[in-house]
């Protein structure tokens, strides 16, 4: 990361078989919803050890805030799964969940239906999953246009980005009531 001062770091996780974080460390020096800061994006790695490890990479032991935007998942993920894999992602899930608390991150977690609704970007009447997915890849694309040519935004990382979007939008408005 790099080596200047900043304020804080707002950190969205997708927990997903292929999730993402996405994350962006800002100065207070301007709105949140607006900064001039860049945006990463990262695979989210399957075990406890390796996510500490991004972590740490991330945090890089800088005294700054930190608040994390965590996808509320329920046990069932839209379609029939066996015991064995729901198994394994309920423990990535908790690999995530215990990471982001171990490295003192402010914690919420958002249901997917609530960060979709602020960004209008629920499901459709009669709209496919995949397309609902394709029309959230798209979103992703027109609120990060920075990351279009570097090929970040995608199925992979739509979710987290949106996420992350959602939770500036939300820290904007925490600030702004102080």
């Amino acid at each position: 990361m790099p080596a200047e001062t900043f304020d804080r770091l707002i950190l969205a996780a997708d927990p997903g078989a292929k999730g993402c974080l996405s994350f962006i460390l800002l100065r207070l020096a301007g709105p949140l919803s607006d900064p001039p800061n860049q945006v990463h994006v990262r695979p989210l790695v399957p075990g406890a050890l390796e996510i500490n490890a991004l972590l740490s990479e991330i945090c890089n032991g800088a005294p700054f805030t930190r608040i994390a935007y965590l996808e509320q998942v329920s046990g069932f993920a839209g379609t029939a799964r066996t015991g064995a894999s729901m198994f394994s992602f309920g423990r990535s899930f908790g690999n995530l969940e215990s990471s982001i608390l171990a490295w003192n991150f402010e914690l919420h977690r958002v249901p997917p239906a609530k960060w979709q609704k602020v960004l209008g970007a629920l499901t459709r009447k009669g709209e496919s999953r995949p397309d609902h997915k394709r029309r959230l890849v798209t979103l992703a694309r027109e609120l990060w246009p920075a990351l279009i040519g570097k090929s970040k935004v995608s199925l992979v990382s739509a979710d987290s980005l949106l996420l992350l979007h959602y939770a500036l939008k939300t820290e904007n408005q925490s600030t702004a009531k102080c």
